[in-house]
């Protein structure tokens, strides 16, 4: 037996009242509200301009025939007094032309300061400019050294007061113990003054040196430290096996020079030439002269001693040297020896060793390699660098270094392979093009979208819709959300909405407020419905406005 149900159906209801009435007519009329198509003749929104703001709160929608007026931002005025600055939405939904209309406003001139003068950033001093202040040489600026033209309530004016330039002066200088300083009668020194400073007789059988800058020049603080006057007396100078060639003396006092030579058969070791110094000491070091012996040997980049070094090499000695490690002999006929001569010098003196070359290297398929120093030679560097959609398996740099008794790569060429990423991530409620494949090439791109939601809500895609293979298996971004976003309806207490209406708002829903009468906005007057079910950035607040 077969049973049939009959569907069960809501009880008519009649509108028995002139209230129920008119509460179906006002639903039916919101349907229709929101049904209606925004009309393909409105303009965009109104052109914005530097100089130039809407007078009025701008409309959700502009059809032709709508006219709009602009008034100077704040810090600009209008070019000229009957210039109009308006534009009509045309029947082409496209705005009459308009051009700015409007200039910066100037800051006061300002007068150059005294023993100075002002550069002026722009060369204008209009409203955003700048006026830098400079003085000339022997002066220094007293107060802000740049002033900015800004806005001043419904004017502009320049930030803070000018400065002046003010005369570099010195105080007296330090006055030294046994000695004096020209102009000591003086309390103050200008810009480039000199004073010299001296000493005063001795009352003792030594004189006083002068130890320091003698001259000091006033450039606000004095160019260095007072100099002073003291004793400085030096031992009488004497090398054992040497003589003095000149400077010879009485006495040896500050700064005093003398020069040494050695006897037949020394060699000086040190400084022929020294000084007194500041500190009763010869400077540099006393030098001595050494029995006729020759030098240590010569140092090479590419040849080393064979053997360990003697202490001292007579007229005579031969020593033995050996390349160094990457290195091998130029020639075989080169000497790889030096022998020390009668005069105290070493024969004969060359390289005699060069670098080892690495083995050639071929640029890998779909790569190249950079050679550091451009060469292969022991020491060097082989950096590879691979084409575009290619990536490196290997090492990066190879160095040219020692291998046992002669010189190789540090490690195995590397290979240039081909880029490729797996699947992208799937996502819950969502798919994405190309999903068939399994892998995919350097720079494809996959686009993800969302399934149609089963519920009374829509599905947002929340995040990045192209993802592209950017290097080896990695994607531009992870994979998006596929999830319902629903924000609350926005409400300002004391404000209403002006553009964005909807039934719900979904993500990335744009709304925009505007305050009432004697109110003020605090916050931002344009949101958005964020991912998270939330306005972005905060609800703004309409604030009494007292002014």
């Amino acid at each position: 037996m077969t049973a049939f149900c009959r569907p069960r159906t809501a009880p008519l209801r009649l509108l028995g009242s002139p209230f129920d009435s008119w509460s179906f007519l006002g639903i039916l009329l919101m349907a229709l509200v929101l049904l209606l198509p925004i009309s393909s003749d409105a303009c965009d929104d109104p052109p914005r301009f530097e100089s130039m703001m809407l007078s009025s709160v701008p409309k959700n929608l502009y059809v032709p025939g709508d006219k709009i007026e602009y008034q100077c931002h704040h810090g600009y005025e209008p070019i000229l007094s009957y210039l109009t600055a308006t534009a009509v939405c045309q029947p082409d939904s496209t705005w009459t032309p308009l051009q700015e209309a409007c200039t910066r406003k100037s800051c006061p001139q300002l007068e150059e300061p005294l023993n100075g003068q002002i550069i002026y950033v722009y060369r204008t001093f209009r409203f955003g400019s700048q006026a830098h202040y400079v003085c000339n040489e022997g002066f220094h600026l007293l107060g802000t050294k740049i002033l900015y033209c800004e806005l001043s309530g419904s004017n502009v004016d320049w930030s803070d007061n000018p400065p002046e330039c003010e005369k570099i002066i010195c105080r007296a200088p330090g006055y030294i113990v046994n000695g004096k300083y020209t102009n000591s009668h003086k309390a103050t020194f200008n810009y480039n003054e000199v004073v010299t400073y001296s000493c005063n007789p001795s009352m003792g059988p030594d004189k006083y040196s002068l130890v320091g800058e003698s001259k000091l020049t006033c450039r606000g603080v004095w160019s260095s430290d007072p100099p002073e006057c003291k004793v400085v007396k030096c031992q009488d100078p004497v090398v054992e096996n040497g003589r003095m060639v000149s400077g010879f003396g009485g006495k040896y006092y500050y700064k005093a020079q003398v020069a040494f030579e050695c006897n037949h058969g020394f060699r000086l070791k040190g400084n022929s030439t020294i000084f007194c110094g500041a500190n009763n000491v010869w400077e540099p070091e006393m030098p001595e002269c050494i029995k006729g012996t020759c030098g240590d040997p010569p140092r090479f980049e590419s040849m080393m001693l064979y053997g360990l070094p003697k202490t001292l090499y007579h007229p005579g000695d031969k020593i033995e040297y050996q390349c160094r490690p990457g290195y091998k002999r130029i020639l075989p006929f080169l000497a790889t020896f030096a022998v020390c001569q009668p005069d105290n010098t070493w024969t004969p003196l060359q390289d005699a060793c060069a670098k080892t070359l690495c083995p050639f290297l071929g640029d890998p398929p779909n790569g190249q390699i950079i050679y550091v120093n451009r060469t292969f030679q022991f020491g060097s560097q082989a950096h590879y660098v691979c084409n575009e959609g290619y990536y490196l398996r290997g090492t990066k740099i190879l160095y040219c270094k020692r291998s046992g008794d002669s010189v190789d790569w540090s490690d195995n060429p590397p290979q240039c392979e081909k880029i490729f990423c797996q699947r992208p991530g799937e996502i819950f409620n969502g798919k994405y093009t190309k999903s068939y494949k399994a892998t995919f090439d350097y720079n494809e791109v996959v686009t993800y979208s969302c399934n149609p939601s089963e519920g009374p809500d829509k599905y947002s895609l929340v995040g990045e819709s192209r993802l592209a293979c950017s290097g080896h298996d990695v994607w531009s971004s992870d994979p998006p959300q596929c999830k319902v976003v629903k924000c609350q309806n926005p409400v300002v207490k004391n404000g209403r909405l002006v553009s964005g209406f909807r039934k719900e708002y979904d993500y990335k829903a744009k709304v925009v407020f505007e305050c009432l009468e004697g109110f003020k906005l605090k916050g931002n007057g344009t949101i958005f419905c964020g991912a998270n079910n939330v306005w972005e950035p905060e609800m703004p607040e309409c604030i009494k406005d007292f002014f």
